[in-house]
């Protein structure tokens, strides 16, 4: 049996394009124990969303410092 889950970091908000919520939710502050936990619990698929614009804040420079950590901890969790 294969576990799925997902983590909302962003939700559409027509009047200011994206409402990032993982800052008040915490998520920013607690997504490797998140990661870790759903690991152990036995889920070894997951969707984890960030706004593109996050990532691309200018064309063509990219923050890959905001990805690339939490690549590494999921595939290190299998």
């Amino acid at each position: 049996m294969r576990l799925i889950t997902g983590i909302d970091t962003a939700m559409p908000d027509v009047g200011r394009r994206w409402n990032y919520h993982a800052r008040w939710n915490q998520h920013e502050q607690f997504w490797r124990e998140d990661f870790r936990q759903l690991a152990s619990f036995g889920f070894d698929v997951l969707r984890w969303q960030l706004p593109w614009s996050m990532v691309e804040p200018v064309r063509g420079e990219y923050r890959w410092d905001l990805i690339d950590p939490k690549v590494e901890l999921a595939t290190k969790l299998g």
